[in-house]
């Protein structure tokens, strides 16, 4: 009960951060100079790379066919949940970069107070 108490508030406290800060809230300004990156290709490479413009795993199956890749239902046959246009996303998708509801949420034009630690 610690564990899920301690990350749930680690995931309000990203969500109250990432509110006050408009340019994490766009999708094409989110990721900065990496917001174009995709899976590198490199065959030098040994490691797998993707970037933000591959899709994402495993919702969208395996994209790019890494052997590394262990493919799960029901995001592979028989129920090819990957498919679906609603699992075709990458990490600029608004879902991914729209952070979770909490009432700590600032809006958009919303001030931090001056006794809030982020306040500079």
């Amino acid at each position: 009960m610690m564990l899920e108490n301690a990350h749930s508030n680690v995931d309000r406290l990203f969500a109250l951060w990432q509110t006050s800060r408009a340019e994490r809230l766009d999708p094409e300004k989110v990721y900065g100079d990496e917001g174009d990156s995709d899976v590198n290709t490199d065959t030098t490479a040994h490691d797998y790379d993707p970037g933000i413009l591959t899709l994402l795993e495993p919702w969208a199956g395996n994209p790019t066919d890494d052997l590394h890749v262990t493919q799960i239902r029901p995001w592979t046959e028989p129920d090819n949940e990957n498919l679906r246009p609603e699992n075709q996303k990458n990490s600029r998708h608004i879902t991914v970069v729209t952070p979770p509801h909490y009432d700590t949420n600032r809006l958009h034009n919303e001030e931090p107070s001056p006794e809030d630690p982020d306040h500079h």
